[in-house]
């Protein structure tokens, strides 16, 4: 009679606990699922968080600063004026290479627009402050004139904001761009809720 080791009782149990793994390998349809819906509670907790009219607001300032400095350049490179128009209620702003200098958009001059987003107005809440004590109309169509000694007409605050703060929502998106007349440089703020502060 031929005796068992114990090599010989083990090695069956081995194999069918290595078969039970590896038919195991992988998820459930009900495991994925619960996954999936705790991702979905997760996001839908977080996503009030993410501020896309505050970085709609935040572009369309970089925007506006890049329209500035890109007038400016021409401005002195080119030996003519340049001007930089907001309009309010088209929501865009332009450039126009003034040829003949007489501060008026003629028929044949270049004209760049410059666009921002399509959430994003001119203008500031009514709760919130002028900076500097500004009492501008924040909503009217203003242009500047972008010298060629690279000064600017006149020192302008231009405040932009979101459509949704405008109508009463949040008033955390609002900015204001200081443009130096001296330097034509713009500087941007940002509304904190209690102050203005310089953005960067």
């Amino acid at each position: 009679m031929a005796r068992l080791s114990t090599e010989d009782v083990v090695a069956p149990r081995a194999d069918a606990a290595e078969r039970a793994t590896r038919a195991r390998i992988g998820f459930t349809v009900v495991e994925l699922a619960v996954v999936i819906v705790l991702l979905g509670i997760m996001f839908a907790l977080a996503l009030p968080k993410v501020r896309v009219d505050s970085a709609a607001v935040d572009t369309a300032a970089r925007t506006i600063n890049l329209a500035i400095m890109t007038a400016q350049r021409d401005a002195v490179s080119r030996g003519h004026n340049v001007l930089v128009t907001f309009d309010a209620s088209e929501h865009t702003t332009r450039s126009t290479w003034d040829l003949n200098n007489n501060g008026v958009p003629d028929a044949g001059e270049k004209r760049r627009p410059f666009l921002v987003p399509e959430t994003v107005r001119f203008g500031r809440p009514s709760s919130v402050p002028g900076l500097d004590g500004d009492l501008s109309d924040p909503s009217e169509t203003v242009t500047l004139i972008l010298q060629r000694n690279g000064a600017v007409s006149r020192a302008r605050i231009i405040y932009l904001t979101s459509a949704r703060a405008l109508a009463g929502g949040e008033h955390a998106d609002a900015r204001a761009l200081r443009i130096t007349r001296a330097t034509g440089r713009p500087v941007w703020f940002a509304w904190t809720g209690t102050e203005w502060r310089q953005a960067s």
